[in-house]
């Protein structure tokens, strides 16, 4: 059975997947969503902590997508996950500080993170290509639109 394609193809653009060039790009945080690990991230972590009970669940982690606001990578995304375990939290500490978020209430002992609450700010992201995967772009700073210059190559 055909799909059909109302309108056709004639106002479509062909999006370019190329990796973007090394530097600070601002961009929109547009998500963040908690997600489960998988089992084999689960068993993995179970090896590297045998201090944790078996039945111990992984916190698992907060996956977020971004927009690239930088002219001539307009409707560009990226995409960085953010582990809910002890010492993974370090990154998802430096994202909220950049999306805003204070020392204060991040120190809260009763902080309770609403991932959505963060949708729609502005941050600036250094975008690297990924060192494993030439064919990729990483994340490896998230940093506030105030504090960091945006300097595309």
């Amino acid at each position: 059975m055909g799909v059909p394609i109302p309108g056709g193809f004639s106002d479509v653009e062909i999006q370019s997947f190329e990796i973007l060039p090394n530097g600070n790009y601002l961009a929109t945080i547009v998500k963040g969503e908690r997600r489960d690990v998988k089992q084999d991230t689960l068993d993995k972590w179970h090896e590297k902590n045998p201090q944790l009970s078996p039945d111990e669940e992984h916190p698992g982690y907060i996956a977020w997508e971004f927009d690239i606001n930088e002219p001539g990578y307009e409707n560009r995304k990226q995409w960085r996950n953010t582990s809910l375990v002890k010492e993974g939290l370090g990154m998802l500490k430096e994202l909220l500080l950049a999306a805003g978020a204070t020392e204060e209430e991040l120190n809260d002992p009763d902080f309770v993170l609403e991932p959505m609450d963060y949708a729609g700010r502005q941050v600036v992201l250094r975008i690297r290509k990924d060192k494993q995967r030439e064919d990729q772009n990483t994340i490896t700073r998230v940093m506030p639109v105030d504090e960091a210059a945006v300097s595309l190559p």
